[in-house]
């Protein structure tokens, strides 16, 4: 299960008496809870906020569960985190990217070692990181209603790219999308866009 959130590191350090913003991105630990019990906890954010993964048994999964809730924490699931996944640009795979895709279009740097030889796809990597940049690239963009996974992104009514998500955010009143778009745009926030059968929307990369 997972804690997400910016109460995560507060819930993290009542329950475990971890810091958790000392931690090293996908830093773990082993953590008692429930008078004994254990489970492994691992930094990882989903949603661009502190957050965490736990492992455990899963005959003692609700114990786990009934100790987060009690921290503090606030059952929820997909519908909610979808939205905050990608409110904070977090690619989820077989969505945003898969093994078409270069691990620089997906926008995830930190992904592979760029000074590490002798691993699959290297030499692609380090060609791109040397003499150029990839055609496309993983950006955000805010719409005004949700369109379908796979509409075309328009600039000036020339498509520069694709939808892979899409959903309603509550907090902003507004859809947000993942999407790829011709490197040339990719950084340009705030410049109007408009997809699937004309949504008008904004781009708005991490």
């Amino acid at each position: 299960m997972s804690l997400q959130g910016k109460k995560s590191a507060g819930i993290v350090k009542k329950l475990f008496q971890l810091d958790l913003d000392s931690f090293p991105a996908y830093g773990h630990v082993t953590v008692a809870y429930g008078g004994g019990r254990t489970a492994r906890l691992a930094k990882i954010s989903r949603t661009g906020r502190p957050g965490a993964d736990f492992w455990c048994d899963p005959a003692e999964a609700e114990d786990l569960w009934e100790c987060l809730k009690d921290a503090g924490g606030v059952p929820s699931g997909s519908a909610v985190l979808e939205p905050a996944r990608i409110e904070g640009g977090i690619a989820r795979y077989g969505v945003d990217m898969d093994e078409s895709n270069l691990v620089l279009e997906a926008n995830l740097p930190n992904a592979v070692a760029t000074k590490k030889g002798c691993y699959i796809g290297q030499e692609v990597v380090a060609r791109v990181m040397s003499r150029g940049h990839v055609n496309k690239i993983l950006t955000g963009m805010t719409l005004d209603t949700v369109v379908e996974e796979g509409a075309a992104v328009y600039f000036e009514n020339n498509a520069v790219g694709k939808i892979t998500s899409c959903a309603w955010s509550p907090k902003l009143g507004k859809a947000v999308a993942l999407g790829y778009v011709k490197y040339a745009f990719a950084d340009r926030r705030g410049l109007e866009i408009s997809a699937g059968s004309g949504v008008p929307g904004v781009l708005t990369p991490p």
